[in-house]
């Protein structure tokens, strides 16, 4: 059974291997448009890993609010990436 205590632990771990992977990132959001409740941004990331190779990761979220302004849903496309 994972307990909130194992389960933070192991979101830490998961982030320290993540940010010791993609060194010097840098993250580009583009507002593509909106229109009633629903807004469409194209993410771009760029880094670099251990060893120097540059990498670029690409992709598309919808999101939609409800009355109060919050989101209430996500839509993502499968992210593409090219080193």
């Amino acid at each position: 059974m994972t307990t909130p205590a194992s389960s933070k632990v192991k979101k830490h771990q998961f982030l320290i291997a993540k940010f010791e992977k993609q060194q010097v990132y840098h993250l580009k959001p583009d507002l593509w448009g909106a229109l009633n409740e629903r807004m469409a941004v194209r993410f771009e990331a760029a880094w670099h890993d251990a060893v120097g190779r540059q990498h670029k990761n690409y992709r598309v979220r919808v999101f939609q609010f409800n009355d109060e302004g919050l989101a209430e849903m996500r839509f993502c496309q499968p992210g593409s990436s090219r080193s």
